[in-house]
């Protein structure tokens, strides 16, 4: 399994102290729910109309949570208590018993549910009064999150004031993704049938959108191996980031953060997506709304960054000038 995975430089416990964590299921398909977690931060004052952070894990959309600690921008967190924000954090349904498509169709459902029902959540938080201000939207995400938040900021590009992206998994018609690569993409090396193995020890229609263990990891470490991801992701336009920005699809501010070192995502996937952003004119307010951080580090590395690491400093300046002006 690829390092990063259990590298204790990602490891800072107790990231969610200070929280208060309010757990709920935002749909629900064919018995199974999907779930979403609001976490407020303790120190909100009363009758507070919070701006929002909406983020997405990663997980190689295979695995993951919306809880797993490691994984969880620890500045992620920091930049909502410190600027009395609250942070929805999804989930969402994984490959390969799900499709790219119906991961669409969680984010369109998350999207409603966050105008339909969260004001009425918060009314079970311990802080009184405490309202949401949907007018002031940001997203964040690493990895197979970074996608996700990409996604939901071209989703909904004239409401999101602006998305963040670390080490985003968005070259899906490259290889090792779209086809075998010549040089062996990491992790360890599977049968040709694990997939298709696993999906057959699977129950017809089930459903999985969380695995807090990792234990279904080796799945996209299979698919990177054959080149088959488009097989159980699918092959609409819709899922692809770049095919939608080439075809004029429009995106908020956008501040994308990436390790030299990436051995999953690598920089150059990255800095094709900003020169495609740039010269396409996608972001709305401009050049000056939207920033790359390249730093040293690998897959993860800005896990455990806090919030006034150099690494995210101008990104961040700009982020909240849009976000609260």
């Amino acid at each position: 399994m690829e390092p990063f995975v259990n590298d204790p430089s990602l490891k800072k416990a107790g990231k969610f102290n200070g929280f208060e964590i309010l757990t709920v299921e935002y749909k629900n398909v064919g018995g199974a729910g999907v779930e979403l977690d609001v976490l407020i931060p303790d120190s909100l004052p009363a009758n507070t109309t919070a701006p929002l952070v909406v983020r997405f894990h990663g997980g190689g959309f295979v695995t993951g949570s919306s809880l797993y600690e490691d994984w969880f921008p620890l500045w992620v967190l920091e930049l909502a208590a410190a600027e009395n924000a609250i942070v929805v954090s999804a989930n969402y349904r994984l490959l390969p018993e799900s499709t790219g498509m119906d991961m669409m169709d969680d984010l369109d459902d998350m999207w409603a549910y966050l105008h339909s029902s969260l004001p009425d959540v918060l009314k079970k938080s311990k802080i009184g009064g405490l309202g949401v201000d949907l007018e002031r939207i940001i997203t964040a995400g690493d990895s197979a999150g970074g996608y996700m938040s990409i996604q939901f900021a071209l989703n909904h590009s004239e409401k999101i004031k602006a998305c963040t992206a670390d080490f985003p998994g968005i070259d899906l018609d490259m290889p090792p993704l779209s086809a075998p690569s010549a040089t062996p993409p990491p992790g360890p090396t599977l049968p040709l049938t694990y997939v298709e193995n696993h999906l057959a020890s699977s129950p017809k229609g089930t459903v999985v959108s969380s695995d807090m263990t990792l234990a279904r990891f080796p799945l996209i470490f299979a698919m990177m191996q054959q080149g088959t991801l488009h097989k159980y992701l699918g092959t609409d336009d819709r899922l692809f980031p770049f095919r939608r920005v080439e075809k004029g699809d429009k995106l908020p501010a956008l501040f994308v953060v990436q390790g030299r070192e990436d051995l999953l995502v690598s920089v150059e996937s990255s800095k094709r997506f900003v020169e495609l952003v740039k010269r396409k004119g996608a972001v709305k307010g401009g050049e000056k709304e939207l920033v790359l951080s390249v730093t040293d580090g690998g897959h993860g590395m800005s896990c455990a960054w806090g919030v006034d690491n150099e690494g995210l400093k101008e990104g961040l300046e700009m982020v909240k000038k849009v976000w609260l002006g």
